[in-house]
């Protein structure tokens, strides 16, 4: 948008953007963990104290703008949902153990007795003993496993041979010195301190300037969840907020299964902001519900409300 302001883009217009299971606030995704855990019985009232603790230790120090911290902190509460819950598949809440057992990492004794020692006295630490320790914890790879998981090339060597064959073909205009491929793992690790960093602002910025926000959510993505969508909308300072919240919330149903009437998303909609809740689909919404993601494309591309 700040591009287009100062007429860098003159022979493009930023007709829209899509939010997919965004992480436009992580903070606001992590608090509502202790919560969705405990109600799809993945943890008990225990654990839920527990993790609401450290959920509200890492939305303290992300207000006071220790970044870092907040982040290792998220990072921590993460590697403790991945232990607590028989290692739950943050990107559907369904499976366990996704996609392969083989990605857990063993930990050394040391990793172990940190690990303990965190959970054991988290609450009870100053900011700098946690600070200290949650870093060390962060340096010894101990959340490795959550996100390699996370990171990993779902479909294999299928989309780097539509990348590379299909693509490069179509396009015609890639270097035979470039190749696709997945970096998601690097990427994370380079970029890790400023994922927790939210961008509610720029979503603001297109709203108010007239961009078309897209946003849809996998209804059993836990590590970016409705719940967690709802809470960054609700900051936002865009002047029809209010009446997006008042407007209906309608069914969509997958064009094969419309005459039975089998819902698959519920839509809702005022002036440029739309919002897409997609049923029975986790964080990868075209893998998981590929019917209904195509109808949603089909409905953005033809602008339908």
């Amino acid at each position: 948008v700040a591009a287009q302001k100062k007429g860098l883009l003159k022979d493009v217009k930023l007709g829209g953007v899509a939010i997919g299971d965004g992480a436009v606030s992580m903070v606001d995704a992590g608090l509502t963990y202790p919560d969705i855990l405990w109600q799809t019985s993945q943890i008990d009232a225990v654990q839920w104290h527990y993790l609401t603790q450290v959920a509200a230790e890492m939305e303290l120090a992300y207000s006071k703008g220790y970044y870092v911290p907040a982040n290792n902190i998220l990072g921590y509460m993460m590697e403790t949902i991945h232990n607590m819950t028989d290692d739950v598949f943050f990107y559907n809440i369904r499976y366990h153990h996704q996609p392969s057992p083989s990605l857990m990492m063993n930990e050394s004794e040391e990793q172990a007795r940190d690990k303990a020692y965190l959970k054991k006295y988290f609450t009870q630490l100053t900011e700098q003993e946690k600070t200290r320790l949650l870093q060390h914890f962060k340096e010894s790879n101990t959340i490795g496993s959550v996100f390699k998981s996370l990171t990993i090339d779902y479909n294999g060597e299928n989309v780097k041979k539509l990348m590379n064959e299909q693509m490069r073909k179509k396009f015609g205009m890639i270097p035979d010195s470039v190749s696709w491929g997945g970096q998601a793992m690097q990427v994370y690790q380079h970029l890790a301190d400023e994922l927790i960093i939210d961008v509610i602002e720029s979503v603001d910025d297109c709203l108010k300037h007239n961009v078309r926000v897209i946003n849809y959510n996998g209804m059993l993505d836990m590590i970016i969840n409705s719940a967690g969508q709802d809470k960054w909308i609700n900051k936002l300072k865009w002047e029809g907020l209010m009446n997006y919240y008042h407007a209906d919330r309608i069914p969509l149903y997958p064009p094969s299964l419309e005459k039975e009437k089998r819902t698959g998303a519920f839509y809702k909609a005022y002036d440029n902001f739309e919002y897409y809740w997609i049923l029975m689909s986790g964080h990868m919404v075209p893998i998981d519900a590929p019917e209904m993601a195509r109808e949603m494309v089909r409905r953005v591309v033809n602008n339908e409300s």
